[in-house]
Protein backbone atom coordinates (compact mmCIF):
# COMPACT_ATOMS: atom_id res chain seq x y z
CA UNK A 1 0.00 0.00 0.00
CA UNK A 2 1.28 3.34 -0.51
CA UNK A 3 0.14 4.94 2.38
CA UNK A 4 -1.11 3.28 5.68
CA UNK A 5 -4.69 4.12 6.40
CA UNK A 6 -5.46 0.34 6.02
CA UNK A 7 -2.33 -1.18 7.68
CA UNK A 8 -4.60 -2.38 10.66
CA UNK A 9 -6.28 -4.75 8.29
CA UNK A 10 -3.30 -5.74 5.76
CA UNK A 11 -3.72 -9.25 7.87
CA UNK A 12 -7.04 -8.99 8.20
CA UNK A 13 -7.76 -10.25 4.40
CA UNK A 14 -11.74 -10.59 4.94
CA UNK A 15 -12.30 -7.77 6.98
CA UNK A 16 -10.27 -5.27 4.66
CA UNK A 17 -12.56 -6.58 1.77
CA UNK A 18 -15.87 -5.70 3.85
CA UNK A 19 -14.81 -2.48 4.44
CA UNK A 20 -13.62 -1.78 0.72
CA UNK A 21 -17.06 -3.06 0.06
CA UNK A 22 -19.09 -1.21 2.10
CA UNK A 23 -17.31 2.22 0.60
CA UNK A 24 -18.16 1.02 -2.50
CA UNK A 25 -21.63 1.28 -0.95
CA UNK A 26 -21.36 4.52 -0.44
CA UNK A 27 -20.08 5.66 -3.87
CA UNK A 28 -22.55 4.25 -5.30
CA UNK A 29 -25.53 6.52 -3.28
CA UNK A 30 -25.70 10.48 -5.56
CA UNK A 31 -24.18 13.32 -4.34
CA UNK A 32 -26.72 14.88 -2.25
CA UNK A 33 -27.63 11.17 -0.62
CA UNK A 34 -24.14 10.80 0.34
CA UNK A 35 -23.97 13.84 2.05
CA UNK A 36 -27.22 13.14 4.16
CA UNK A 37 -24.91 10.20 5.56
CA UNK A 38 -22.04 12.86 5.76
CA UNK A 39 -24.30 14.72 7.88
CA UNK A 40 -25.92 12.33 9.83
CA UNK A 41 -22.39 10.80 10.91
CA UNK A 42 -22.03 12.62 14.22
CA UNK A 43 -25.78 11.32 15.33
CA UNK A 44 -24.48 8.00 15.35
CA UNK A 45 -20.68 8.79 16.36
CA UNK A 46 -21.25 8.35 20.39
CA UNK A 47 -20.66 4.91 21.36
CA UNK A 48 -22.07 5.21 24.12
CA UNK A 49 -25.73 4.87 22.32
CA UNK A 50 -27.06 1.25 21.86
CA UNK A 51 -26.54 -0.34 18.91
CA UNK A 52 -30.53 -0.20 19.09
CA UNK A 53 -30.82 3.61 19.22
CA UNK A 54 -27.92 3.91 16.40
CA UNK A 55 -29.96 1.53 14.06
CA UNK A 56 -33.31 3.33 14.78
CA UNK A 57 -30.91 6.64 14.15
CA UNK A 58 -30.13 5.40 10.43
CA UNK A 59 -33.16 3.75 9.63
CA UNK A 60 -34.99 7.34 10.69
CA UNK A 61 -32.46 9.28 8.16
CA UNK A 62 -33.20 6.52 5.45
CA UNK A 63 -36.51 6.54 5.84
CA UNK A 64 -36.52 10.45 5.65
CA UNK A 65 -34.76 11.18 2.65
CA UNK A 66 -35.19 7.58 0.58
CA UNK A 67 -31.97 5.60 1.24
CA UNK A 68 -32.28 2.06 0.58
CA UNK A 69 -31.68 1.27 4.18
CA UNK A 70 -28.99 -1.39 3.32
CA UNK A 71 -26.96 0.47 1.56
CA UNK A 72 -27.58 3.10 4.64
CA UNK A 73 -26.47 1.00 7.32
CA UNK A 74 -23.30 0.43 4.96
CA UNK A 75 -21.93 3.33 4.38
CA UNK A 76 -22.50 4.63 8.07
CA UNK A 77 -20.63 1.55 9.03
CA UNK A 78 -17.59 2.57 6.94
CA UNK A 79 -18.11 5.89 7.83
CA UNK A 80 -17.64 5.17 11.42
CA UNK A 81 -14.66 3.24 10.73
CA UNK A 82 -12.93 6.12 8.68
CA UNK A 83 -13.99 8.88 11.25
CA UNK A 84 -11.97 6.41 14.33
CA UNK A 85 -9.06 6.97 12.12
CA UNK A 86 -9.23 10.13 12.86
CA UNK A 87 -7.38 9.49 15.95
CA UNK A 88 -4.63 7.13 14.27
CA UNK A 89 -1.06 9.27 13.99
CA UNK A 90 -0.69 7.29 10.36
CA UNK A 91 -3.89 8.55 9.15
CA UNK A 92 -2.94 11.97 10.30
CA UNK A 93 0.90 11.84 8.76
CA UNK A 94 -1.08 11.05 5.26
CA UNK A 95 -2.42 13.60 2.61
CA UNK A 96 -6.06 13.54 1.61
CA UNK A 97 -4.84 13.00 -2.19
CA UNK A 98 -2.58 10.32 -0.56
CA UNK A 99 -5.32 8.76 0.88
CA UNK A 100 -7.73 8.54 -1.99
CA UNK A 101 -4.99 7.09 -4.61
CA UNK A 102 -4.26 4.69 -1.93
CA UNK A 103 -8.13 3.54 -1.70
CA UNK A 104 -7.82 1.12 -5.60
CA UNK A 105 -4.96 0.00 -4.32
CA UNK A 106 -6.07 -1.25 -1.13
CA UNK A 107 -9.09 -2.69 -3.41
CA UNK A 108 -6.96 -4.61 -5.65
CA UNK A 109 -4.96 -6.13 -3.07
CA UNK A 110 -9.31 -7.96 -2.19
CA UNK A 111 -9.61 -8.53 -5.72
CA UNK A 112 -12.11 -6.03 -5.81
CA UNK A 113 -12.39 -3.78 -9.06
CA UNK A 114 -13.79 0.25 -8.90
CA UNK A 115 -13.50 2.52 -11.20
CA UNK A 116 -10.98 4.37 -10.54
CA UNK A 117 -12.17 7.80 -11.88
CA UNK A 118 -14.96 7.74 -9.95
CA UNK A 119 -13.21 6.29 -6.74
CA UNK A 120 -10.94 8.01 -6.30
CA UNK A 121 -12.61 11.42 -6.46
CA UNK A 122 -15.45 10.45 -4.38
CA UNK A 123 -13.11 8.86 -1.45
CA UNK A 124 -10.89 12.30 -1.37
CA UNK A 125 -14.46 13.98 -1.14
CA UNK A 126 -15.50 11.52 1.98
CA UNK A 127 -11.91 12.50 3.79
CA UNK A 128 -12.19 16.10 3.15
CA UNK A 129 -15.56 16.20 4.86
CA UNK A 130 -13.92 14.26 7.80
CA UNK A 131 -11.14 16.23 8.23
CA UNK A 132 -13.41 19.29 8.03
CA UNK A 133 -13.10 21.86 11.34
CA UNK A 134 -16.98 21.05 11.52
CA UNK A 135 -16.37 17.30 11.87
CA UNK A 136 -13.52 17.41 13.88
CA UNK A 137 -14.74 20.20 16.69
CA UNK A 138 -18.08 17.96 16.85
CA UNK A 139 -15.89 14.49 17.32
CA UNK A 140 -13.77 16.03 19.62
CA UNK A 141 -16.47 17.20 21.83
CA UNK A 142 -17.95 13.83 21.63
CA UNK A 143 -14.93 11.60 22.77
CA UNK A 144 -14.35 14.45 25.58
CA UNK A 145 -18.17 13.69 26.68
CA UNK A 146 -17.26 10.25 26.22
CA UNK A 147 -14.08 10.58 28.59
CA UNK A 148 -15.86 12.61 30.98
CA UNK A 149 -18.41 9.78 31.51
CA UNK A 150 -16.33 6.60 31.72
CA UNK A 151 -14.69 8.52 35.18
CA UNK A 152 -12.78 5.64 37.12
CA UNK A 153 -15.97 2.60 37.42
CA UNK A 154 -16.62 0.01 35.24
CA UNK A 155 -18.49 0.80 32.07
CA UNK A 156 -21.13 -0.79 30.29
CA UNK A 157 -20.17 -2.25 27.14
CA UNK A 158 -23.67 -4.69 26.56
CA UNK A 159 -26.38 -6.55 27.91
CA UNK A 160 -28.75 -8.84 27.13
CA UNK A 161 -32.21 -10.89 28.58
CA UNK A 162 -33.66 -14.07 28.59
CA UNK A 163 -37.32 -14.59 29.47
CA UNK A 164 -38.51 -18.04 30.67
CA UNK A 165 -41.61 -19.80 32.66
CA UNK A 166 -40.51 -21.98 35.29
CA UNK A 167 -43.06 -24.31 37.07
CA UNK A 168 -45.05 -23.65 40.45
CA UNK A 169 -44.16 -27.08 41.95
CA UNK A 170 -46.45 -28.43 44.92
CA UNK A 171 -44.33 -31.03 45.93
CA UNK A 172 -40.58 -30.53 44.84
CA UNK A 173 -38.15 -33.00 45.18
CA UNK A 174 -36.47 -33.63 48.65
CA UNK A 175 -33.69 -35.81 49.73
CA UNK A 176 -34.78 -38.88 50.24
CA UNK A 177 -37.74 -39.33 47.85
CA UNK A 178 -37.62 -41.51 44.80
CA UNK A 179 -38.14 -40.88 41.20
CA UNK A 180 -39.91 -42.94 39.56
CA UNK A 181 -43.81 -43.59 38.02
CA UNK A 182 -45.36 -42.93 41.57
CA UNK A 183 -43.38 -39.44 41.67
CA UNK A 184 -45.84 -36.19 41.11
CA UNK A 185 -44.21 -32.93 41.47
CA UNK A 186 -47.63 -32.03 41.14
CA UNK A 187 -47.29 -28.97 38.94
CA UNK A 188 -49.50 -25.78 40.45
CA UNK A 189 -48.72 -23.09 38.36
CA UNK A 190 -45.95 -21.13 36.58
CA UNK A 191 -43.74 -18.03 37.10
CA UNK A 192 -42.37 -15.91 34.77
CA UNK A 193 -38.44 -15.00 35.19
CA UNK A 194 -36.31 -12.95 33.50
CA UNK A 195 -32.58 -13.27 33.54
CA UNK A 196 -30.34 -10.43 32.62
CA UNK A 197 -26.85 -10.22 31.66
CA UNK A 198 -24.10 -7.38 31.93
CA UNK A 199 -20.90 -6.63 30.85
CA UNK A 200 -18.41 -4.21 31.72
CA UNK A 201 -15.18 -3.25 30.26
CA UNK A 202 -13.21 -3.64 33.32
CA UNK A 203 -13.33 -5.01 36.50
CA UNK A 204 -12.61 -8.29 38.58
CA UNK A 205 -15.61 -9.58 37.06
CA UNK A 206 -16.67 -7.66 34.13
CA UNK A 207 -19.39 -10.16 33.38
CA UNK A 208 -22.88 -10.41 35.83
CA UNK A 209 -25.80 -12.59 35.93
CA UNK A 210 -29.44 -12.04 37.61
CA UNK A 211 -32.55 -12.79 37.51
CA UNK A 212 -35.80 -11.00 37.73
CA UNK A 213 -39.67 -11.76 38.66
CA UNK A 214 -42.03 -9.50 36.59
CA UNK A 215 -42.72 -7.59 39.43
CA UNK A 216 -39.21 -6.55 40.09
CA UNK A 217 -38.81 -6.22 36.43
CA UNK A 218 -41.64 -3.42 36.25
CA UNK A 219 -39.38 -1.75 39.35
CA UNK A 220 -36.07 -1.95 38.11
CA UNK A 221 -37.85 -0.15 34.65
CA UNK A 222 -39.17 2.48 36.56
CA UNK A 223 -36.18 3.14 38.47
CA UNK A 224 -34.35 3.12 35.04
CA UNK A 225 -37.50 5.88 34.04
CA UNK A 226 -36.90 7.89 37.06
CA UNK A 227 -33.06 8.20 36.35
CA UNK A 228 -33.28 9.43 32.47
CA UNK A 229 -36.50 11.81 33.71
CA UNK A 230 -33.81 13.30 36.31
CA UNK A 231 -30.85 13.48 33.42
CA UNK A 232 -33.17 15.49 31.28
CA UNK A 233 -34.84 17.94 34.07
CA UNK A 234 -30.52 17.96 34.93
CA UNK A 235 -29.96 18.76 31.76
CA UNK A 236 -32.67 21.32 30.99
CA UNK A 237 -31.37 23.58 34.47
CA UNK A 238 -28.19 23.31 33.95
CA UNK A 239 -25.87 25.56 31.30
CA UNK A 240 -22.36 25.46 29.93
CA UNK A 241 -20.92 28.32 28.69
CA UNK A 242 -17.50 29.29 27.19
CA UNK A 243 -17.55 33.19 26.37
CA UNK A 244 -15.25 36.33 25.92
CA UNK A 245 -17.51 37.79 29.14
CA UNK A 246 -15.65 34.98 31.53
CA UNK A 247 -12.16 35.39 29.75
CA UNK A 248 -11.98 32.40 27.60
CA UNK A 249 -12.84 30.26 30.99
CA UNK A 250 -15.35 27.71 30.88
CA UNK A 251 -18.52 28.49 33.29
CA UNK A 252 -21.00 26.41 34.59
CA UNK A 253 -24.32 28.20 35.56
CA UNK A 254 -27.93 27.23 36.58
Amino acid sequence: MKTTLFYTLSREPELAKNIMRDIIVLFTLDEAKRKVCMLGLLEIADDTMTQKQRSDTIERIAKANDIDLLKALSSFQVLQFLLKKLDDDNFKKATTPELAEDFPVCCEQVDLEIDRDVAIPVFKEVIEYLRSDEILQKYTKINDKKLATSGVLPSITSFGTTVELRAVVGNPFRIGMVADENYDPDIKDIAPVVSILLRADSGVVDEFSFQVSEAELEALIQELHSAQISIRKLQELVTFQNSAATDGKEECSK
